[in-house]
């Protein structure tokens, strides 16, 4: 298991929780208070059957009843207390622990890169089960699991040898449910596993729907779905028939005891020492003495599923990723523009051969280097070493003569903008997209950078111009509109390296000479990197890469690296 990074909190999720210490405390404070009172009516009510009702007593049955009363009322508030502090400590560990869940995700990198998201979502979602763990239902019994000892004593000292009835019942459920208990566990673990199973499915589906429908893809993951469900329906039903076992004894077990001091105390008064009163306060505390062991089962139901979402989630949260080990590396606040790969090689995990090998070329700030090649070759992986996404396996990416892995990542991010092959645009309005990466942008600058994408030529017509709303993924625009919005977004922030994957690919002619014009303006002075096909974008490189099975076929000024070849020259006309 890895170890979870410290910080000024401590673990990620003990830190949490012992920050929240002193509100434990007073729950158990709460705790001892409500279990004593608990006592308070067994003891009135043998005192009034063995004193007030012999003597006729009326007078002191109104104080006993007086002071009953005044202690169940404090006891519902000492219960009404301890859920409240217990639901307040849950509550602060779940917005600490949940906002670690998000930046962690948020600034994941090769660890979780092959993570399905659906897989990544049931993990994240099992964190449910471990709030569960630590409210105030499972918290309350767990707490209230040390008085059974005290309920015990007490009955030894009201009803004598009686309490010896509880004292063997008591560890004959508590040792049964522990022998249920790995069962449950693997079955518990099992379904988790394949609930996640089942919703890595479902949310494919959902953010593919369209292609789904439009390859007829519907009845094979139909298949899946419906095996995912069949299997984690199986191992759940296994789960409760077990744990449904193991409460049904502990009620068995309750009732058994009943019975069993009953009888027994009948010949104890019978024999002149039990007294009816006494009696009935055994048979209360009885009930109260096993109390926690009927929530038992269903409490260690719940920590075993705990336990597999701690286990799952540490997993996430424990280990420290690349880019928060960069956290404190030296800030530079700018970047000048100079690109370097010396002897990169990189391979993506379960490929037996690197996708990039050995790749060196520079580019001085202010360049504009064309990457062309095959597909396959390596193109948008290079993009996605030089943004930081991934890192080399071996050699160095290096930005202003610095090793980018001792820049610190919000420093890359802030100076280098990304235009992806399939930019994602995100549920809100143009504007919120635009202005994601720099929200203090001004409006100056948000009908610049919408001049220089052609964001200025369709957001006009649109209801609302740049308030127009966008639902997830921004479906209400065509692909190449929400390229343009994609290369807007990466130019609010004034970057000094601009990194686009084939930005016009989905454009038209006349729509790929505009952008190639826009473009042009755009990235005068800044180096500019971007992946490309097309013969159009290339008029405005400085130089080109090309890549041949991840190596580099050719490397320079645009004209000497596309200018035919002599063989090519002396072709035959036809």
């Amino acid at each position: 298991m890895l170890t979870a990074p410290r910080s000024s909190d401590g673990h990620w999720f003990f830190g949490p929780v012992f920050a929240s210490k002193a509100i434990y405390f007073q729950v158990m404070w709460a705790s001892v208070l409500i279990n004593i009172f608990a006592l308070a009516s067994s003891v009135y009510i043998m005192t009034v059957y063995d004193r007030v009702v012999p003597n006729n007593a009326i007078q002191s049955l109104w104080w006993l009843t007086s002071i009953i009363a005044f202690v169940i009322m404090f006891d519902l508030t000492m219960k009404i207390l301890r859920g409240i502090f217990v639901d307040r400590a849950s509550a602060r560990v779940d917005t600490k622990v949940s906002a670690a869940l998000f930046e962690r995700i948020a600034r994941h990198d090769a660890t979780l890169t092959n993570t399905a998201t659906g897989s990544l979502a049931g993990t994240v979602r099992n964190f449910d089960m471990l709030k569960d763990a630590i409210g105030s239902a499972s918290f309350t019994v767990l707490v209230d699991m040390p008085f059974i000892f005290l309920f015990i004593y007490v009955l030894y000292l009201i009803g004598g040898s009686i309490a010896f009835v509880p004292m063997v019942i008591v560890p004959t459920v508590i040792i049964f449910a522990l022998i249920l208990q790995p069962i449950i566990k693997r079955m518990t673990e099992l379904s988790q596993a394949q609930g996640k199973s089942k919703q890595a499915v479902i949310v494919e589906m959902i953010a593919a729907l369209e292609t789904v429908k439009t390859v007829r893809g519907i009845s094979m993951l139909r298949n899946r779905w419906m095996n995912s469900v069949l299997h984690q329906a199986k191992s759940t039903m296994k789960t409760k028939v077990t744990s449904q076992l193991a409460a049904q004894f502990a009620q068995f077990g309750q009732q058994v005891s009943q019975v069993v001091m009953v009888v027994y105390g009948v010949f104890l008064i019978a024999d002149g020492s039990l007294t009816m009163g006494q009696l009935i306060a055994c048979v209360i505390l009885s009930g109260r003495t096993m109390a926690p062991l009927a929530q038992l089962t269903g409490l260690l139901g719940r920590m075993n599923s705990a336990l597999s979402a701690y286990r799952a989630l540490d997993e996430l949260l424990g280990g420290t990723s690349d880019e928060e080990a960069r956290a404190d590396a030296v800030e530079r606040k700018t970047i000048n523009g100079d690109v370097e790969f010396r002897n990169v090689s990189f391979t993506y995990e379960a490929q037996p051969e690197p996708i990039l090998n050995e790749i060196n070329f520079k580019i001085d700030a202010g360049e504009r280097l064309a990457v062309v090649g095959r597909i396959g070759s390596g193109k948008t992986t290079l993009l996605r070493l030089l943004c930081g996404l991934n890192p080399p396996d071996k050699g160095a990416v290096l930005v202003d003569n610095a090793d980018i892995r001792h820049i610190r990542p919000d420093d890359v991010r802030r100076n280098i903008g990304v235009v992806m092959q399939n930019p994602v645009l995100f549920s809100g309005s143009i504007r919120d997209n635009i202005l994601m990466g720099n929200p203090d942008a001004s409006d100056e600058d948000l009908v610049e950078v919408a001049r220089l994408s052609g964001v200025e030529g369709f957001v006009g017509m649109l209801p609302g111009g740049f308030d127009f709303p966008l639902s997830e993924r921004g479906r209400e625009l065509s692909v190449g509109m929400r390229q343009s919005v994609a290369i807007a977004r990466a130019l609010i922030g004034k970057p000094n390296i601009l990194l686009m994957d084939e930005p016009t690919a989905a454009l038209d002619a006349q729509a790929e000479a505009n952008m190639v014009n826009s473009l042009d303006l755009a990235t005068k002075g800044i180096t500019t990197i971007f992946v490309t096909h097309r013969g159009a974008l290339l008029q405005i490189a400085d130089k080109v890469l090309a890549l041949e099975s991840g190596r580099v076929a050719a490397f320079g000024p645009r004209d000497e690296v596309m200018k035919p070849t002599p063989v090519a020259a002396a072709a035959p006309q036809s």
